[in-house]
C-alpha cells in the first residue's frame, strides 16, 4: 500500500495546538515562581505562556481576576486594579488614593482612578471656579483651578479691570479679557503725556510704564529738547527736536554770547548745569578770553605766550619788573590781583589788622621773633618756645596755623629730662640697657633689655614693654635654661620626662614622654598635667591605663551613639549592656593612641557643632559625654564615624 499525505493551501495551522507539561522542567512554578505565587489555579499544570484562562490573586491589592498565562508573559499584563485599568472602590479610585482631590470632583470620585484619561468637571476649593480637565492633569501635571493660576480669565474675578484698575485704565484693549500679568503684548496709552506703545501686561504689572515718561526714547513734542530746554536748544548745533535734554550723546554747541563752538553731553549741560567753557575761563580762546586780548597791559610784562593763558590762571608764569629789571615768577590770578615782584620798591609793610599778634594770640604767646612783623600763616621759619615744656624749636607760620605743635609734647623728638624715658618710666629704663635719656618709653625701636628679677636679657621695643611689662621668663612664655625650665623649677618631674626638660617649662601645654620610676611604665601627657599633679596612669588605681593594649569601641542604643576607651573587654561593655547599648565594634591598640584616637575624635565632634553630653541630653547616664543623638550624626562603624568627620585614623594618629 502507498502511503498517503496531506496537502494544505493556505495558513499552515498547527495540529499541536498545546505543549507537554512535565513537573520541575517546564511548569509554571518552575520556570516562573513568581507568577506562580499568584495563580489560584495548580501551577504546575500548566507551562507559564499557556493560552488557557487561569484565575490570578494580586499579591499586592489582593484583587482576583481571570487571564491566560500568555498575556501575563507576553503583554506583561497583571493586576488590572494596580495599573488602573479596573476601578475597584475602596482601593484603587481617587477617593481612596487622592481625597484632596477627590474634594474637588463633582463627578463620582469613587468611578475613577486619580489618573484617568477622561475629562472630569472639577470645582476649586478657595475660589469656587468650576471647570474640566482630564483625572491625568491633575495629577501627572498637577495642574490646578486656572482661575487661582491665572490661565483662566474671569471677568469680575481675576481679569485685569478687578485686579489692577489703575493699569486697566491705560489699556486701549479690553481689559476684562485678559490677567494684569499676560504675557500678551497690549496697546497702552499713557494718561501723563498721551503716547501710545504696545507693553506685554507681565511687565506693567513689574512697573514698567511709559517709555516717554521714564526718558528711554524720545518723542518729539513731548520730552525732546526743544520741548523741555527751549533755552538749551537754540545753543544746539544738532538737531535738538532728536534729543533729550539730558542724553549722553556728545552733542555741539555754540554760544549765545561770544559765538564760541564746542562740544558736551546734554548731562553735562542740563544736569551739571555747564555752560561755555570760554565765558567761564575754563577754556583759552585766542581774540576772546585770552590775556592779550583782555588785560593787555600785563601782556606786556608777561614773559610766556599770554594768548595761551587767561588773565586770572593759577599757573606760575615767568614777569619781567621795569624797575628791578630782574625776571620772577607768580601766578596770573596774583597779578590781576595787584601782586608784582619783591623788590624792595613793591614790598609793603604789613598792617596790623594782618598781624600775627592781632589775628592768634595765643600763637602770639609762643612765637621768639616779632610777632607784629608776620602773619599767623607765613611760610617763613620762626622761633618757638612750647608753653607747656618750655621746649624750644623751629617752624613755619603756616604748619603752626595747620596745628603742627611742639614735636617734645607729641614725642617726635626726645628731649632729656621731659619726655625720655629715664624721665617718664623710670621703672622701665632701670631695665634698659641701652641709654633711656635718648628714647621716649613707646618707641618702637628695638631696645635691649635685663629682668631684674631673674636677670634674663632679650630685645623688644619699648612699645611692647608698656603694653606687656612683665618679662617672656617670668610669665612661662620664654623657656631659659636654669631659670624657667622644668629641670630647674621641678627636678622631680624632669627625672622622669624623656623629652630634654631644659626645653620646656613644667607647666607647658606640649604632650612630652614620660617613664615611671616605680613601673617603668611609659606614657603621653602634658607637663600641666604633671604639674597638677597627675602621675603615672599605671600606678593609678582606677581610670585608663596608658601604659597597657587597650580598646576603642563604638556603642549605640535606639537614636543614641558612643563612643568610649577601655582596657579590658568584657567590664566596661558589661556595665553599658544593663544600660541597653550595643556594640558596634571595638578595635584594639596601644594604649596612648587609644587616648589619642578618643581625645581627637571628641575634638572633631565638637569642631562640627554635634552636641554631647548635657546639650544633647536631658537626664545624665553613664558616659553620656562621650555620646549623641542619632539625628545629629548616623553612623554604621568606627571607618563610617571617621569618614563622616571628615578623618582617618592615619590623620588622627599622627596629630
Amino acid at each position: 500500500m502507498g502511503t498517503s499525505s496531506k496537502r494544505h493551501y493556505g495558513k499552515v495551522k498547527s495540529l499541536n495546538k498545546s505543549r507537554k507539561v512535565i513537573v520541575g522542567v517546564n511548569d509554571m512554578a518552575t520556570t516562573h515562581p513568581e507568577l506562580a505565587k499568584e495563580c489560584l489555579d495548580d501551577p504546575t499544570n500548566y507551562v507559564a505562556g499557556t493560552h488557557t484562562v487561569l484565575r490570578w490573586k494580586c499579591r499586592k491589592c489582593g484583587y482576583e481576576y481571570k487571564k491566560n498565562g500568555n498575556q501575563r508573559i507576553a503583554q506583561k499584563g497583571g493586576c488590572g486594579v494596580c495599573n488602573g485599568k479596573i476601578v475597584v472602590p475602596g482601593i484603587n479610585d481617587m477617593a481612596t488614593t487622592h481625597p484632596s482631590l477627590a474634594a474637588e470632583c463633582l463627578d463620582d470620585p469613587t468611578k475613577f482612578v486619580a489618573g484617568t484619561g477622561k475629562r472630569l468637571r472639577w470645582k476649586c476649593g478657595v475660589c469656587g471656579h468650576e471647570w474640566k480637565t482630564t483625572g491625568n492633569q491633575r495629577t501627572t501635571n498637577r495642574s490646578s483651578c486656572g482661575l487661582c493660576a491665572n490661565s483662566t480669565v474671569v471677568p469680575g474675578i481675576n481679569d485685569m479691570a478687578t485686579t489692577h484698575p489703575s493699569i486697566a485704565k491705560e489699556c486701549l484693549d479690553d481689559p476684562t479679557m485678559y490677567v494684569a500679568g499676560t504675557s500678551v503684548k497690549l496697546r497702552w496709552k499713557c494718561l501723563k503725556c498721551g503716547y501710545e506703545y504696545t507693553k506685554r501686561g507681565c511687565n506693567r504689572t513689574r512697573g514698567d510704564g511709559c517709555g516717554c515718561c521714564s526718558k528711554k526714547f524720545v518723542v518729539a513734542g513731548i520730552n525732546d529738547k526743544a520741548t523741555t530746554h527751549p533755552h538749551l536748544a537754540k545753543e544746539c548745533l544738532d538737531d535738538p527736536t532728536k534729543h533729550m535734554a539730558g542724553t549722553q550723546k556728545r552733542l555741539r554747541w555754540r554760544c549765545g554770547k561770544c559765538g564760541h563752538t564746542w562740544s558736551a553731553t546734554g548731562n553735562t549741560r542740563a544736569i551739571q548745569k555747564s555752560g561755555c567753557g570760554c565765558c567761564s575761563n575754563n577754556h583759552v580762546v585766542v581774540g576772546i578770553n585770552d590775556m592779550a586780548t583782555t588785560h593787555p597791559h600785563l601782556a606786556a610784562d608777561c614773559l610766556d605766550d599770554p594768548t595761551k593763558y587767561v588773565a586770572g590762571t593759577t599757573k606760575r608764569l615767568r614777569w619781567f619788573c621795569s624797575d628791578c629789571k630782574k625776571e620772577y615768577r607768580k601766578t596770573g590770578q596774583e597779578r590781576l590781583g595787584g601782586g608784582k615782584c619783591g623788590c624792595i620798591n613793591h614790598t609793603k609793610s604789613i598792617s596790623e589788622e594782618k598781624s600775627m599778634a592781632l589775628t592768634h594770640p595765643d600763637l602770639a604767646k609762643e612765637c621768639f621773633d616779632d610777632p607784629t612783623k608776620h602773619t599767623a600763616g607765613t611760610h617763613k621759619v620762626l622761633r618757638w618756645k612750647c608753653g607747656r615744656c618750655g621746649y624750644e624749636y623751629q617752624k613755619s607760620g603756616k604748619n603752626r596755623v595747620k596745628g603742627y605743635k611742639c614735636g617734645c609734647c607729641s614725642n617726635t623728638v626726645v628731649v632729656p629730662g621731659i619726655n625720655d624715658m629715664a624721665t617718664t618710666h623710670p621703672h622701665l629704663a632701670k631695665e634698659c640697657l641701652d641709654d633711656p635719656t635718648k628714647y621716649i618709653a613707646g618707641t618702637h625701636t628695638r631696645l635691649n633689655w635685663k629682668c631684674g628679677k631673674c636677670g634674663h636679657n632679650w630685645a623688644t621695643t619699648g612699645n611692647q614693654r608698656i603694653l606687656h611689662p612683665i618679662c617672656g621668663c617670668c610669665n612661662g612664655k620664654t623657656v631659659v635654661p636654669g631659670i624657667n625650665d622644668m629641670a630647674t623649677t621641678r627636678p622631680d618631674l624632669a627625672k622622669e620626662c624623656l623629652d630634654d626638660p631644659t626645653k620646656h617649662i613644667a607647666g607647658t601645654n606640649k604632650r612630652l614622654r614620660w617613664r615611671c620610676s616605680k613601673c617603668e611604665g611609659e606614657w603621653l601627657t602634658t607637663g600641666a598635667e604633671r604639674n597638677a599633679g597627675r602621675g603615672c596612669p599605671g600606678c593609678a588605681k582606677g581610670g585608663h591605663d596608658q601604659t597597657r593594649e587597650s580598646f576603642f569601641y563604638l556603642v549605640h542604643r535606639p537614636g543614641q551613639f558612643k563612643i568610649g576607651i577601655m582596657n579590658t573587654e568584657t567590664t566596661r561593655l558589661d556595665i553599658h549592656r544593663l544600660s541597653g547599648w550595643v556594640v558596634i565594634e571595638k578595635i584594639m591598640m596601644e594604649g596612648e593612641l587609644v587616648r589619642l584616637l578618643e581625645t581627637n575624635v571628641k575634638r572633631l565632634l565638637k569642631k562640627k557643632g554635634i552636641p554631647t553630653g548635657a546639650k544633647a541630653f536631658r537626664e545624665k547616664f553613664e558616659g553620656y559625654t562621650e555620646a549623641w543623638q542619632a539625628v545629629d550624626l548616623d553612623v554604621t562603624n568606627i571607618d563610617d564615624l571617621l569618614e563622616k568627620l571628615g578623618t582617618s585614623f592615619e590623620a588622627l594618629l599622627s596629630r
